[in-house]
């Protein structure tokens, strides 16, 4: 797999994540913008997973989130190894149906 097409991947799978954590503990994101100091375009460009966040801007997600910002990276390699997992699961009973 392409790198550009790896960290596309990633940075969807990391917006997820943070919309998950977003909505557990019923936050938005001008909420988030406010606590972090960054603009409302930046934390909605990376929540729609547009741009990835620097170390630095997730770690000051991390920490309102109140998360380590290494489980959030690891939250995010979780789910994409479950879409990875569900789409080989999907195509391998697409192929026995056609088989």
């Amino acid at each position: 797999m392409a790198r550009v097409q790896q960290q596309q991947q990633f940075r969807a799978a990391l917006a997820t994540v943070l919309r998950m954590k977003l909505a557990e503990l019923a936050m938005n994101p001008t909420d988030l913008t406010r606590k972090v100091g960054l603009s409302l375009n930046t934390v909605r460009r990376t929540l729609m997973g547009e741009r990835s966040p620097d170390v630095f801007e997730l770690r000051l997600i991390a920490d309102v989130l109140g998360e380590p910002y290494q489980v959030l990276v690891e939250r995010a390699d979780q789910y994409l190894a479950a879409l990875e997992t569900d789409a080989s699961a999907v195509r391998q009973q697409i192929g026995e149906e056609l088989g």
